[in-house]
């Protein structure tokens, strides 16, 4: 069982590569520009939102924390417990590959992609570079982690947008979310290097044979320690033809068949040479395969917010509006408020433009069934609900062939907004 030393270990380990390791200053840039970047998404939705930065930005900076604190403790006892390790050398190429797929497409950040491809490069070039086994097993444990992230994620943070779909103009949510993972692996460190990694003293059997692939002979300069390097992973997603929870859900399945499968392969690795390259390549491949299933089988459904004929549909509800505290649903479609027949955004500004202090609402949901809501808001009146609507005309729509390429979200607030 993990010892206190090992918790130790990487516990100091992980404070030091998320706080004090200098190499790491550009995952942070890249995690301010992501983070800004959906800053300016969430504004252009909510024009009260200004209100609320700071506090956005306090919130947004704690789960970034939060989330790669626990989620790399968690995973460093497992990496390390079962003995997954590095040459310097590897993981410094590893860090390398992942500034370059930044570089080339935010989409390629994910470990999956830089593990693997130094994977490959280190089967037919370097075979001492890096441990295969372990770092399939890494990018196996990092996506076990990201299936939980997907399916207990706050689905609020997923974007409503418009798309022209086979010449209809219909709601769609997109989901952009990125986590950095702190990755532990075994080492060798001497004199000259303890600073940057935490000794440990390996007692117990490990599953990945470290000492062969390290070479690793104990002396009083030469000990074993603990690293990290930062990992990124992402999630990647748009929803035309269900619920973007719903969705979630599915991906968040998806994920532990590929985390599943990667795991197999390093497992059978440390005995079949073979499947050294066959898991490094699944694992590129694998993760490709998830985005573009799941986009394919989004441009070939029925999309489920479409305008309707009679009413005026929900794409989605803004946080803390009269909407939400009303518990109003994405998809819902709005007939009546008040007694008023509603058919268009005006029509829904008309039945609020006396600010009622008590309003009634009569809706359909998705699955037909008919629904009616009351709200009392006395002194101050509703003056508005604070939905976004799904458009029966509009000129400000997304192709969904871009979609392919996943630059949605560079310029999607000044293609298109519609609040009501």
């Amino acid at each position: 069982m993990p010892s206190f030393e090992l918790v130790q270990a990487i516990a100091q380990q992980l404070l030091y590569s998320i706080f004090l390791d200098v190499k790491f200053i550009f995952i942070y840039l890249v995690i301010f520009i992501l983070i800004k970047k959906r800053l300016e998404v969430v504004s252009e939705l909510d024009s009260n939102f200004t209100k609320n930065k700071k506090l956005w930005w306090k919130r947004n900076i704690e789960e970034v924390v939060i989330i790669c604190l626990l989620s790399g403790f968690i995973g460093g006892i497992v990496s390390i417990y079962f003995g997954v390790s590095v040459t310097e050398k590897g993981l410094e190429l590893i860090f390398y590959v992942t500034i370059i797929l930044a570089i080339i497409n935010k989409r390629f950040i994910c470990f999956s992609y830089a593990g693997a491809i130094v994977c490959v490069y280190t089967y037919f070039f370097n075979p001492e570079l890096v441990d295969i086994s372990s770092i399939l097993f890494i990018i196996s444990l990092i996506h076990f982690i990201e299936a939980v992230l997907v399916k207990y994620e706050n689905n609020s943070k997923a974007v409503p947008v418009f798309i022209m779909h086979k010449g209809q103009i219909a709601g769609a949510f997109v989901t952009q979310r990125y986590w950095v993972i702190p990755v532990m692996f075994l080492v060798i460190i001497n004199q000259s290097s303890i600073r940057l990694s935490s000794p440990i003293n390996v007692n117990w059997h490990t599953i990945f044979d470290y000492q062969s692939f390290l070479g690793y002979i104990p002396t009083m300069s030469v000990m074993l320690g603990v690293t990290g390097v930062l990992a990124f992973t992402g999630y990647w997603d748009i929803s035309i033809t269900m619920l973007p929870e719903k969705k979630a859900k599915g991906r968040a399945i998806h994920l532990l068949v590929y985390a599943s499968i990667v795991l197999i392969s390093s497992i059978l690795s440390m005995n079949i040479d073979i499947f050294k390259l066959i898991g490094s390549f699944l694992a590129i491949v694998g993760h490709e395969f998830i985005i573009r299933y799941d986009l394919i089988k989004e441009r070939n459904g029925k999309p489920l917010f479409l305008a309707t004929q009679k009413g005026v549909r929900i794409l989605d509800v803004l946080p803390a509006s009269v909407a939400a505290k009303m518990k109003l649903q994405r998809g819902e479609t709005i007939l009546y408020i008040n007694g008023k027949s509603v058919h268009t955004a005006d029509g829904i500004r008309h039945a609020l433009v006396n600010s009622p202090t008590f309003i009634w609402m009569y809706t359909e949901g998705i699955d037909g069934r008919q629904k009616i809501y009351e709200y009392k808001c006395y002194p101050e009146g509703v003056s508005e609900l604070g939905v976004v609507l799904v458009p029966r005309e509009s000129e400000v729509t997304y192709q969904l062939d871009s979609i392919d390429h996943f630059k949605i979200l560079n310029d999607i607030v000044d293609r298109f907004k519609m609040k009501r």
